[in-house]
């Protein structure tokens, strides 16, 4: 007895290993001379293995993972090889890259130096994941998989009218080959019977309106050429003539064979390594016919809070929410029928909180292929499902509808290509505007080629004039997405999702959410575009931004304080606005506003206030004078807004203490008075002590010559010498004190800025400099100078002086090189004057434009130290900035900058 019962185990066990949904594959791992691990064999693998990889049992069997799979390195060998060692149980998701997809992978050692790995592909679901991660969910047209048959059937024939292609693969029958045939020929005697039986009654249900008896699915098995027999899945639709008659079927038939291999081979098993279940990272469990647990695993337990001697003898229904025990009766009969499912169920933990799964649900059959149970496997994504419950709440309704309309245009378009008139009736009654475009050769959309009756409704269009029309024709410029966008998300992914807004014939705009995407017809590229109009949910987001606006705004004006009152109450107030008022906001709410206004400036608040309840907006900005609640009068800086406030009209003040602000402009204005009176006096004073010193110079150097005239070469050289001494400095003495005129004038005189090419500017500088460059031979090259606003014989001295330098200090035996250029660079000019003169040491650039600052001795180079000071004081008044780079020995570049707009000085 203990002996049936021990091989009825074991061949339990050896059931469940072979048609478990999950491949699975048992391993030894090879040590190198070092007893280190580097490769592994297959010595097991089960028939979901071969289904998900591909490679065949015999392929694999007794064979190193690196040959297998054509790598250097074994796919995870230390994950692998850790597990085979210390018998603790590992798992992992990983890009899997020979096989190019996602496992989630769980690892056991059912003895020391072996592993099983249990894997299940999550290439889809990883791709669900990483579209949950996007900002928003996209929508797409659901294409037909092209392996199912699409055909439709004449009812009063029996005959086919149209059979896609695919049909060759399926029964060995070309397309042309089944249009002769009848759908008794196609089908067993038992499929055709059961299809037909119930075929009189749909159709008059249908024709009473009940829209359910359109659409139904079946497993039918169909005759293939070679005689066998092939089982399929066929979801037939009825279609109607315009008549409201009956009088074809449209179907869509799909091969089930290896879902039908599974199914019967699932019914024999049990497990085949019970340690690999009970330490799998899934829970696991199996019930008997009467939907009551007979096993459960640790993962199972710890998902739902129990232990597994609390599960065990428990039914099915004592771990669902009331509300999902409807589905879990519907989920049981197709177990009852033999259907293995994946499915999404959810569970309620011993706490009571939800736990959502991912279950793979097979069903278990007796000897004599009786249901007697089901087998589960359950991952928990109770994260993942939270993510997309939040997300979906969003856009459910607007998803579904889109997904519904889009896969009847799809449908239609694919296995009704050849009658129109299916198609324009499914696109009539959809709700939502419908087009289609033609698509050129340089990929442009041009024409519309088909439109829908909601497409005219909306826009006002008539058919024809449609039809003469490009989509460009009619969307609006306020359109954010542009057709560039469009076409690179469409030519990524097949599709693309947009808002846009398009002109009706009216010429109003209305906005749409748009669906586009691209696909054949009748051989030719075409592109269907779903438009919905969103018109109420535009209007619904404005209202929001509008409300939300307002908070905004209180938020962003309020600088240090801020009251609402209502027809001269105050009806809230913070705690800034109290302090400044003297009191808390309590003793506050509830007192007139005008309570706190100044005498002098209550009839201009009341005329403020009046006007903003009639008007509505707000008031600029203004200075007032407030009260606070002892009488002291505060100055304060206003902005009041009208707004509603707990469904009444109100109006918001913000405002700040300006008192301190006020009282130190008075002192600065003080301040200013003083500093004013004291340049005057200072220019006077600079004025009169150089136009004095000018007079005794000019005797002093008159004289220096008659001396120099009269009795030059007369006594010794000596006394030359010294005539010279006091006749060049007199003449430095009175270019010094010109220097300093000049320079204090850049600013104490007034000069007007006009608009005028820069490049005059410079012109004049060439000639006064004319003598100058012919003397030293100098080469002068300027580029296209820009116009500016400026004073224009300020610029042209900057431009001097700069050439000036250059030429006096220019290297010895070399032909000087002046370069004058400018580029504009946002709301600046910046010009350039470059030399290949003696250069600067590094140490002296943040000095030359300090007034009276000389790097060389007057006996080297003649000169004031003044020029550049007043050239840095003249581009300080005109706004802009000025600099130099140099290299000693090499030579110079001096900048400046004009700013592009100026203002008259």
């Amino acid at each position: 007895m203990m002996k049936k019962a021990y091989e009825s185990t074991i061949e339990n066990r050896l059931k469940v290993f072979d048609n478990m949904l999950e491949g699975v594959a048992v391993h030894e791992i090879v040590y190198d001379s070092s007893n280190n691990a580097v490769d592994y064999v297959i010595i097991d693998v089960n028939p979901a293995y071969e289904n998900i990889t591909g490679f065949k049992r015999e392929e694999v069997l007794g064979k190193k993972a690196s040959a297998i799979y054509n790598v250097a390195i074994p796919p995870y060998i230390d994950i692998y090889s850790k597990v085979a060692i210390t018998g603790e149980p590992e798992h992992f998701e990983a890009y899997f890259e020979p096989l190019d997809k996602y496992f989630r992978i769980v690892v056991t050692s059912p003895e020391k130096g072996k592993f099983a790995a249990i894997f299940e592909d999550i290439s889809e679901y990883k791709t669900t994941e990483k579209k949950l991660k996007e900002s928003e969910k996209h929508y797409r047209l659901i294409s037909e998989n092209m392996g199912d048959v699409v055909w439709i059937l004449d009812i009063n024939s029996g005959r086919f009218n149209y059979v896609s292609p695919s049909v060759y693969q399926l029964r060995g029958y070309t397309a042309q080959e089944v249009l002769s045939q009848s759908m008794e020929e196609v089908l067993t005697p038992n499929s055709y019977q059961s299809i037909i039986k119930n075929m009189p009654s749909r159709i008059n249900a249908l024709k009473s309106g009940d829209e359910s008896a359109r659409v139904q699915t079946n497993e039918v098995d169909q005759i293939r050429k070679d005689g066998s027999i092939v089982p399929t899945e066929v979801v037939i639709t009825f279609l109607m003539n315009k008549k409201g008659e009956v009088n074809e079927v449209l179907g869509v038939t799909r091969d089930i064979t290896k879902r039908k291999k599974a199914e019967k081979a699932i019914h024999k098993s049990e497990k085949k390594y019970r340690q690999i279940v009970e330490t799998a990272n899934e829970g696991i469990w199996v019930i008997d016919n009467n939907f009551n647990i007979t096993f459960a695993n640790q993962k199972m337990a710890e998902m739902l809070g129990y232990t597994i001697e609390e599960m065990i003898g428990k039914s099915f229904d004592f771990f669902l929410f009331p509300e999902d025990i409807h589905d879990h009766n519907l989920k049981r009969e197709s177990r009852k029928k033999g259907i293995s499912e994946r499915y999404e169920r959810r569970f309620q933990n011993k706490n009571g909180s939800e736990v959502w799964t991912q279950v793979s649900g097979t069903p278990l059959t007796d000897k004599n292929n009786n249901f007697a149970g089901s087998f589960a496997m359950f991952t928990d994504i109770t994260k993942r499902k939270k993510a997309e419950m939040q997300l979906k709440e969003a856009h459910d309704h607007l998803e579904e509808k889109v997904e519904e309309r889009t896969k009847e245009l799809e449908e239609a378009y694919k296995a009704l290509s050849e009658s129109e008139e299916k198609f324009r009736g499914i696109v009539n009654n959809a709700n939502d505007m419908i087009t289609l475009s033609e698509v050129k050769k340089n990929r442009a959309v041009g024409n519309f080629i088909e439109v829908n009756d909601v497409g005219t409704n909306l826009l006002g269009y008539s058919r024809e004039e449609f039809l003469n029309m490009t989509p460009y024709d009619i969307v609006h410029q306020d359109t954010d997405v542009s057709d560039a966008e469009i076409a690179s998300e469409m030519s990524e992914k097949g599709y693309a999702r947009h808002e846009s807004v398009l002109i009706a014939k009216d010429g109003s705009k209305i906005p749409f959410e748009v669906a586009t995407h691209f696909f054949k017809l009748k051989g030719k590229d075409v592109v269907l575009a779903v438009s919905r109009d969103i018109s109420e949910r535009k209007k619904a987001e404005s209202a929001l931004k509008e409300s939300e606006e307002i908070y905004r705004r209180l938020l962003r004006e309020s600088f240090d304080a801020w009251a609402i009152h209502s027809e001269g109450i105050i009806l809230a107030i913070n705690d800034s606005a109290a302090k400044i008022a003297g009191g808390n906001p309590e003793e506050l709410i509830g007192k007139p506003i005008l309570d706190f206004v100044h005498p002098d400036y209550k009839e201009d608040v009341k005329k403020r206030i009046t006007r903003l309840y009639k008007e509505g907006g707000s008031e600029p900005l203004y200075e007032e004078k407030f009260l606070k609640l002892d009488g002291t009068p505060i100055d304060v800086e206003v902005m009041i807004t009208a707004l509603t406030y707990k469904r009444k009209p109100s109006i918001q003040i913000v405002f700040r203490d300006i008192t301190k602000r006020k009282n130190a402009e008075k002192q600065l204005k003080q301040i200013i008075q003083e500093l004013e009176r004291s340049n005057k006096e200072l220019r006077s004073f600079a004025y009169i002590t150089s136009h004095d010193l000018q007079e005794p110079l000019r005797t002093m150097g008159n004289y220096a010559g008659l001396l120099k005239m009269r009795y030059g070469g007369k006594f010794d050289q000596d006394a030359d010498d010294f005539i010279e001494y006091i006749e060049s400095g007199a003449q430095r003495l009175k270019d010094m004190i010109q220097g300093l005129l000049d320079y204090s004038q850049v600013r104490t005189q007034k000069r007007e800025f006009t608009e005028f090419n820069s490049q005059e500017a410079l012109d004049n500088a060439l000639i006064n400099l004319h003598s100058s460059i012919e003397a030293c031979n100098a080469e002068i090259i300027y580029d296209k100078l820009p116009s500016i606003t400026a004073n224009k014989d300020q610029i042209s001295r900057v431009f001097q002086n700069f050439i000036g330098n250059a030429l006096k200090f220019r290297k010895e035996g070399l032909q000087p090189k002046i370069h004058i250029s400018a580029k504009k660079e946002e709301d600046e000019h910046i010009f350039s004057v470059s030399d290949n003169g003696i250069g600067l040491e590094e140490q002296y650039k943040d000095h030359i434009f300090e007034i009276f600052k000389r790097l060389h001795s007057i006996g080297e180079y003649q000169g004031t130290g003044i020029g550049l000071a007043i050239v840095k004081r003249i581009i300080e008044q005109h706004g802009g900035r000025i600099w130099v780079e140099s290299e000693y020995g090499k030579g110079s570049t001096f900048y400046f900058t004009i700013p592009i707009t100026h203002v008259n000085s």
